[in-house]
């Protein structure tokens, strides 16, 4: 079953490959597209993800899924990280008080120059882990750096 999802997802016959994965999980779909997709061209991979982003009903987790795919698994686009921070991004207005989202936007995104979000969201961010996360060592780093 997986060998003809895969095959199908590289004949860029996405419904009949998503048909095939309606028993999955979300966790185990991605688990799919990243451990059995690992190999695969990136840009059939990533359009793949964004199908999901539409077709699946959880916009927020496939977007955060765009996130790490382009974060984690080096898919080498021009301006990953500026895509990447657009997903997350999005991940975020559609999930506000998502604490994970924003746990990896102060902790991968904030060193990047290439990247879309303003000092002002990430100490907004870094502030909302503190809150729950009151030694998160990156939050407090970001707000350190923001009261210099």
């Amino acid at each position: 079953m997986q060998k003809e999802i895969i095959r199908l997802i590289l004949e860029s016959k996405y419904e009949q490959a998503y048909t095939r994965m309606d028993n999955m999980t979300l966790e185990e779909k991605w688990k799919f597209v990243g451990d059995e997709l690992f190999n695969e061209e990136p840009k059939t991979v990533y359009t793949f993800l964004l199908y999901l982003v539409a077709k699946d009903n959880n916009e927020a987790e496939w977007q955060f899924n765009c996130f790490l795919y382009l974060v984690y698994y080096n898919p080498f686009f021009d301006d990953t990280m500026k895509l990447a921070s657009w997903h997350i991004k999005r991940a975020l207005e559609l999930n506000s008080d998502n604490l994970e989202y924003k746990k990896q936007v102060i902790s991968i995104l904030f060193s990047y120059p290439e990247q879309n979000l303003s000092n002002e969201e990430f100490l907004k961010y870094a502030n909302d882990v503190l809150d729950y996360e009151p030694a998160n060592q990156k939050a407090r780093e970001i707000i350190n750096k923001f009261k210099e």
